[in-house]
């Protein structure tokens, strides 16, 4: 199965989640609050629920079982 996704659509996605999570141990540790709120509050807002910035085609064209 082909992926639709360009390259530079997995390194976009793959940066925005790892400076996502970065910020929020960085936000969680400023307020004193656990960084996994921060994580699902953002996860639901990016995800396919929310503004759809992440869909669920990324996870499965990064499947080494094809």
């Amino acid at each position: 199965m082909e992926s639709y996704f360009g390259q530079e659509y997995y390194i976009g996605v793959l940066a925005l989640i790892l400076i996502i999570g970065v910020g929020a141990q960085i936000v969680g540790k400023h307020f004193r609050i656990p960084s996994i709120l921060f994580l699902l509050i953002t996860g639901l807002l990016l995800g396919p629920l929310g503004l759809g910035y992440v869909r669920p085609e990324f996870l499965r064209g990064l499947s080494t079982n094809r």
